[in-house]
């Protein structure tokens, strides 16, 4: 059955157009409910949020539509047409304009259709012209109403090949209906029908004209037999049959009803109409509802004005509310309405479908079938139903027909299922399934069966929101599925803990009846933890989910493995606990510790500090005693080298605990554990574990916001933290709005924003980290990295840019783990992060859609965590990330860029779209010493202090580009238009050309140099949206670009092509700069931070408010464009700070470190002294933290340093706990160079006992002389330099002898004083060599006959009357030493 609305009853003004349009391509629409007429307004916009709020859970367009016929000519189309149906047969007549029909018959004997197309005129051999057609009784004949007035009867062999027909109707007939009242033009048929009445049996035809007239026709007397008059021009007529009367119902031209009897109670239609009195006829209310026949003796309803359809079983229902009623989007004009599904189509000529399946209660959900066309349909005919298939239609428009059917790659038990998960829960039950099922001639058992895996099937990728959980357990109610049987089900599709909400609401409800889930509950938690991979807060989540479980059900004692596979540490503490009770065994508990032992340095990586203390409390009330030696030998070193991450006294005193209890099973391992515990419970600092500082960045801007890191180590943020922009200054259009899903490099598609922003003042962001270093803003997140190397994250993570394994926002700063070396430099772009380690690798991670991350090949995903950039020849020392992509710079000075070269980001001449691995940017032998980056230009600045930059923001590169295709445009046209004046004598004005080049030239390919004059040295640089700045040595700030937003600081909106000062506020010294969207973020050698530019989301730190004089009220101007009239406002002034404001309350952090405080304690020193030197050297590593080897204080091997050692601001907690036990051990280890460190900073801590450092300084002379294997110079060196000495040290024998061999370096000598350099030289004696046979030099023999020879240093020379009794070299050498020692000129 099909509806027509009357022409002029739509609404066909631009403004409607354009609302439909932009609506959502599927709609949810509610149940109707009885609404008032005052809230009509807002219902349009109700439906419309209904739609977006369910937008990513509608049910998937079941149908598809095909062509079957569109063969017209340009100036043809369809003016009317005919159906005739049944189960198995469809035949459609279609009428043109010329006259021509059109013919479409499907059978179900036939693969394919029928078609074919007639000229009534060729084929009747008449001069005719048919304006209606319908298709007669039992589709034997077809009857054209003439434009004359007259009927046309032709049999339907005559329109196409058919086997059917009787010789009733086998020849063309013209039926004469001319009425002598009335006027020609005016006895036009608008609607022609046919039926057949029953009092008698008769094959009638019903005929209006636009003049009102309804004439009934005897087709077999081939005469008009009655005649009525309507009060006005007749638009349509539709027959409402049933088994004892005919009726018509009637459509004036205004849109006025009336139902006319025809045969009524076995009475005739001469008898009905004898008694029917027209005035007595009343037209049919309310006005607004238009009512129209059904196929099946109902009738179908349009209420436009409620957007509701009213469907009634027969025509005597409507005085009764007896009816099913629909929702339907706003702005329908049209809808077929079947047994099972709604066809609607708007204003628009879109198609849309929802199905109902005979429930009126549930909400429909309109999905797109076609989009709008410009062809406006002229109705829906209903396809004959097939098995296993929804119902299809076939829309006649005015080019032909389209075919709707069910898509052959969906099935219908999939459709029927996704449409029963959509019942509210009040009509899930048994009923439903039932209805559901024969609506779909399906079987019900097959149906229910397959009902919850279809569900499941389609929902296997992804994660189920708790509505859907809870929807399909409670379908799971209505068919009555046990637990355990949805159980496997979610379990077939590799989603059982999916489940696990409903099955613990199960077990709660009834633990007895449900005891076989417990233990699944448990598997499922593991399952939902291996899931998270790396989101350990989910993880944590779910250990502290399980561990109240268990606690409710304490005979549960399996799994214990499994929990620790999946780092869910509580619960294995828990489970290996019961398990060792309920099994009298240890054997899991061996399990785990060995699981433990083999994955130490993954779990230790992977756990918090909380996790931490856990793991290592769980280890040390594990059974060792099934261990082997080598086992417990793995567990003694891993408990000792954990304890340089654990602060807390009472684990260590727990590792005491442990290694005491177990010192006989593993002697040796247990008194290593031992002396490590021991020394960390005497030493009560906090170990600081980190070997480089990271780069100091305290200021950060974004698209729309700042950050810095305050004097007092807070993190501030101010703004707004979304890539959401003003949309005010873009042109608007009157006419009907366009859809584009096309942004700038490919970004993805984001939601409008709000019109009117809020504007954020600065406001503290929670950091548990320590103390902040380094901070940096992309679009929607912050990166922050602490003092110790410790990365965290907040914010917006679509795209994985916080790098903590998933793409959920992040409301609190979350902590990045992973497994590289320390962090030193961290960067953001707009969707994507960065940072460099300490050994000059580069990880990246979050949007790689345009190659921006740099791993190579074709790899453009995305990345939840940090992946290292592999393919570097040398160590990246800096990093800056645009947009769309990414620029380093090396040690070498090269800079490398990666990523999109849309908009020459890339730095090329050529035009390059992708570059997925990082490229030389062309800057020949220049070395670069900064870059910078934040959009879609970027900077590099030179050793020499040149500046270059390339690339350009697309806005400014389009308008530039489009202002040279005008003026290129109208040249071409000015020297190519033949009617144009040309220069002649005849005094007009020659034109002039320009010479532009044939191509418009791209200005953003290649490198382009920025001339400058600045007062000093260029110490930073940073890039916006379209402007740039720098910072001179001098402290002097530039910046140049484009300035509408004020983003220059400049006081206005100039652009400027240099850098150029700015002067305010006046006697400033700029320390730090950064650039956000439009705005600017600077701060001075006081703390202060400024900021300017565009200010609408409170980016600029202060609120900006709208002047209340009426001369500010905004304005628009109006211009012409190809697609429509647009406007745009002007500025609103108050959006921006125009010259460089103070931020209230917020001051930066100035560069400087604090010391640390420490303990030292001598109470096992006897211990130390009685253990083996094997021993002591191991404890020795496990207090230490090598360079390389170690991952999170897990000592692997040793690694020697090299070269000089490194001053620091303070000690890092790399040689162990900072006491004289500590450097004890490294002496007694062997390991001198470390203990001579460790007095170095025990001398500067105020807390060290200087009795204490005496002694320990005495040990380590004592060894430095009687051990020549630690008698190396630089030991030597850092002993004189650092080591203690007492005056009686200072006077020995001891370091007498050893101080010749350090006399002369520089070090030595700068550390000691006048006073200790005369002491040494009182001391000195020349080493005493044992003579036993001199070597005399033969020269000495050639000069003299005697030689003396010295007996102490075995030095010989020629004797000599009144030479002096001392050694002439020696004298020399003392000499040279004391003139290099004292700086005396001898």
């Amino acid at each position: 059955m099909f509806f027509k609305r009357s022409t002029n009853s739509r609404k066909t003004s631009a403004n409607s157009s354009s609302d439909t349009s932009t609506s959502s391509e599927s709609l949810l629409l509610p149940l109707l409910n009885n609404t008032k007429a005052g809230a009509r307004s807002q219902k349009g916009s109700v439906h419309r949020q209904s739609g977006k709020k369910a937008r990513r859970k509608m049910m998937e367009n079941p149908y598809v539509c095909s062509l079957e016929l569109d063969e017209l000519s340009a100036d043809d189309s369809i003016i009317d047409y005919s159906v005739f149906s049944d189960d198995s047969f469809l035949l459609i007549l279609l009428l043109t304009s010329k006259g021509d029909v059109q013919a479409y018959l499907e059978t179900s004997r036939d693969t394919k259709p029928r078609k074919n197309v007639v000229n009534i005129k060729t084929a009747c051999s008449l001069n005719v012209s048919p304006v209606t057609v319908c298709i007669g009784s039992q589709a034997a004949f077809a009857i054209f109403g003439l434009a004359d007035g007259n009927l046309l009867v032709t049999p339907i062999r005559l329109l196409i090949d058919v086997t059917w027909g009787g010789s009733s109707w086998a020849t063309t007939t013209v039926i004469d209906l001319s009425l002598p009242t009335v006027d020609p033009c005016l006895a036009t048929p608008t609607c022609t029908k046919c039926f057949v009445s029953n009092f008698p049996p008769c094959t009638m035809a019903v005929v209006a004209n636009k003049a009102g007239n309804i004439l009934l026709v005897d087709l077999h007397l081939r005469k008009c037999v009655s005649e009525l008059k309507a009060p006005q021009s007749l638009h349509q007529i539709d027959i409402l049959l049933d088994e004892n009367s005919i009726e018509l119902l009637v459509t004036g031209f205004t849109g006025a009803q009336w139902i006319i009897p025809i045969e009524r109670s076995g009475k005739g239609f001469r008898e009905v109409l004898t008694t029917c009195v027209p005035s007595d006829l009343t037209v049919l209310e309310p006005a607004t509802m238009q009512f129209f026949a059904a196929d099946s003796c109902g009738v179908v309803a349009l209420d436009t004005t409620e957007s509701i359809v009213e469907v009634y079983n027969t025509f005597h229902s409507l005085a009764h509310s007896s009816k099913r009623t629909f929702k339907v989007p706003p702005e329908t004009w049209m809808v077929h309405a079947g047994d099972n599904m709604l066809f609607t189509v708007s204003n628009d000529n879109e198609i849309r479908s929802a199905l109902h399946f005979g429930f009126m209660s549930s909400r429909l959900e309109y999905t797109l079938v076609r989009t709008s066309t410009n062809w406006r349909p002229l109705g829906i005919v209903a396809m004959p139903s097939r098995p296993h298939k929804l119902a299809g239609i076939f829309v006649v428009n005015e080019r032909g027909l389209v075919r709707v059917e069910q898509s052959t790659a969906l099935n219908l038990t999939k459709i029927a299922s996704e449409f029963f998960f959509r019942l509210s829960p009040l009509q899930l039950n048994s009923k439903s399934v039932a209805q559901v099922a024969n609506a779909c001639r399906i079987d019900t058992a097959e149906f229910q069966s397959a009902l919850i895996p279809n569900l499941l099937s389609t929902r296997k990728n992804r994660q189920l929101t708790n509505k859907e959980l809870s929807q399909i357990y409670s379908i799971a109610k209505a068919i009555n599925l046990s637990m355990s049987d949805l159980l496997k089900a979610f379990e077939n599709e590799s989603i059982g803990e999916q489940l696990l909400p409903e099955v613990l609401n199960t077990i709660q409800t009834n633990p007895a009846k449900h005891d076989n889930l417990m233990q699944r509950v448990v598997e499922m938690f593991v399952k939902r933890s291996l899931s998270a991979e790396g989101n350990m807060d989910k993880i944590r989540e779910y250990d502290a989910e399980l561990s109240n479980f268990l606690a409710r059900h304490e005979h549960l004692h399996k799994g214990s493995v499994d929990c620790a596979k999946a780092g869910m540490w509580k619960c294995t503490q828990t489970l290996v606990r019961r398990d060792v009770h309920e099994t009298k065994s240890i054997d899991t508990s061996t399990e785990v510790l060995l699981y433990i032992i083999k994955n130490r340095l993954q779990i230790w990586n992977e756990a918090n500090s909380t996790d931490r203390l856990q793991i290592m409390s769980l280890v040390c009330h594990l059974d060792w005693s099934k261990l082997a030696d080598a086992d417990g030998a793995r567990v003694c070193a891993i408990l000792s080298a954990w304890q340089r991450d654990i602060s807390l006294p009472s684990y260590h005193e727990m590792c005491l605990r442990i290694a005491i209890t177990n010192s006989d099973r593993f002697p040796r391992p247990c008194q290593i554990l031992s002396l490590v515990s021991s020394i960390h419970i005497l030493s009560e600092k906090k170990i600081s574990n980190h070997a480089n500082l990271p780069n100091f960045l305290p200021l950060a801007g974004g698209n729309n916001c700042g950050a810095t890191i305050t004097e007092d180590d807070r993190l501030m943020i101010w703004g707004n933290f979304t890539n959401a922009q003003q949309r005010m200054e873009m042109p608007q259009m009157n006419a009907k709005s366009k859809r584009s899903d096309s942004v700038t490099n490919g970004a993805p598609t984001l939601p409008p924003p709000a019109p009117k922003p809020e504007q954020h003042l600065p406001r503290v962001l929670e950091y548990p980290g320590g103390r902040p270093r380094a901070i940096a803003c992309g679009a929607e997140h912050i990166l922050v990295l602490s003092s110790s190397g410790q990365l965290s994250a907040w914010g917006g993570n679509r795209f994985g840019q916080c790098g903590v394994g998933h793409s959920f926002r992040i409301a609190n700063l979350h902590q990045v783990d992973g497994d590289w070396p320390a962090i030193e430099k961290i960067a953001c772009g707009q969707f994507h992060s960065a940072f460099i380690c300490s050994d000059g690798s580069l990880w990246t991670f979050g949007w790689g859609v345009w190659g921006q991350l740099g791993h190579g090949g074709r790899n453009n995903s995305n990345q939840l965590v940090p992946t290292r950039v592999n393919g570097l020849i040398c160590k990246v020392t800096q990093i800056a990330c645009g947009r769309a992509h990414t620029v380093v710079l090396t040690d070498t000075g090269r800079v490398l860029v990666c990523g999109s070269g849309s908009y020459g980001q890339m730095g090329v001449d050529d035009d390059i779209k992708k570059v997925f691995a990082f490229t030389p940017l062309p800057l020949g032998p220049l070395r670069v010493r900064d870059i910078a980056t934040h959009y879609y230009h970027s900077i590099c600045i030179t050793e020499d202090n040149r500046v270059f930059e390339w690339g350009r923001n697309p806005q400014e590169l389009k308008m530039r580009m489009f202002v040279m295709k005008k003026i290129r445009s109208a040249q071409l046209k000015n020297t190519e238009d033949p009617s144009s004046p040309s220069p002649s004598t005849n005094g007009s004005t020659p034109r002039v050309n320009l010479n532009l080049p044939a191509e418009i030239p791209r200005e953003d390919l290649g490198l382009r140099e920025v001339k400058h004059f600045l007062d000093g040295n260029i110490v930073s640089v940073a890039c916006g949206l379209s402007h740039s700045a720098l910072i001179t040595s001098e402290g002097t700030l530039y910046t140049w670009g484009k300035g509408l937003d004020y983003q220059l600081g400049h006081g206005n909106k100039n652009e400027r092509m240099e850098p150029h000062q700015v002067f305010e506020p006046n006697g400033a010294k700029w320390v730090n700069v950064s650039l956000g969207n439009n705005h600017t973020i600077a701060s001075t050698d006081d703390g202060s931070v400024f900021a300017w530019g565009k200010n609408d989301f409170g980016q600029c730190g202060v609120l900006t408010k709208k002047n209340g004089n009426s001369a500010d009220v905004t304005k628009k101007f109006f211009f012409q464009a190809r697609d429509g009239r647009r406007f745009m406002p002007n500025v609103d002034e108050s959006q921006f700070v125009q010259k460089p404001g103070l931020i209230p309350d917020v001051r930066v952090r100035n560069l400087n470190e604090d010391g640390n405080e420490g303990v030292d304690k001598e109470e096992i020193v006897d211990r130390l002294k009685a253990s083996d030197v094997n021993v002591v050297q191991a404890v020795s590593k496990h207090l230490y933290s090598p360079i390389e080897g170690k991952c999170n204080g897990s000592i692997i091997e040793d690694e020697p340093r090299n070269g000089k050692i490194q001053k620091q601001n303070k000690y890092d907690g790399e040689d162990g706990p900072l006491c004289t036990t500590t450097a004890l051990v490294h002496l007694i280890a062997g390991d001198v160079k470390r203990a001579i460190r460790m007095i170095e900073w025990l001398k500067t801590d105020s807390s060290t006992c200087e009795k204490s450092l005496m002694v320990l300084s005495s040990l380590v002379w004592e060894v430095m002389a009687n051990h020549e294997d630690v008698q190396s110079r630089e030991a030597l060196s850092a002993a004189f330099r650092h080591v203690p000495m007492s005056d009686s040290m200072r006077k020995g024998k001891q370091i007498a002898q050893l101080w010749p061999a350090v006399w002369n370096d520089e070090r030595v000598q700068s550390s000691l004083s006048i006073d200790e350099k005369i002491a040494m030289l009182d001391g000195f004696t020349s080493a005493s060599k044992p003579v036993s046979c001199p070597t005399i030099p033969s020269s000495s023999l050639e000069v003299s006959s005697k030689i003396r020879v010295y007996a102490q240093c075995a030095h010989a020379e020629p004797a000599a009357v009144g030479s002096p009794p001392e050694c002439s070299t020696c004298l020399d050498e003392w000499t040279e030493k004391v003139r290099h020692t004292l700086g005396t000129q001898l």
